[in-house]
């Protein structure tokens, strides 16, 4: 019976901890999607800035 008792609240740690981990993988994926979209838009200024000085336009 004693095992029993242990396996709720157990499961409740377990979900705490993999609730953080997620946490974490949710963070880095915002600053990898905030770099792809700093990039992007440095590409596109670099275009822009050689369509105007070529004249094209």
């Amino acid at each position: 019976m004693a095992a029993d008792d242990m396996i709720v609240p157990m499961l409740r740690e377990m979900r705490v901890e993999l609730n953080k981990r997620f946490d974490q993988v949710e963070q880095r994926l915002e600053k990898v999607e905030r770099a792809q979209t700093a990039f992007r838009h440095a590409i596109q200024g670099i275009m822009l800035s050689n369509a105007t000085t070529n004249g094209e336009f």
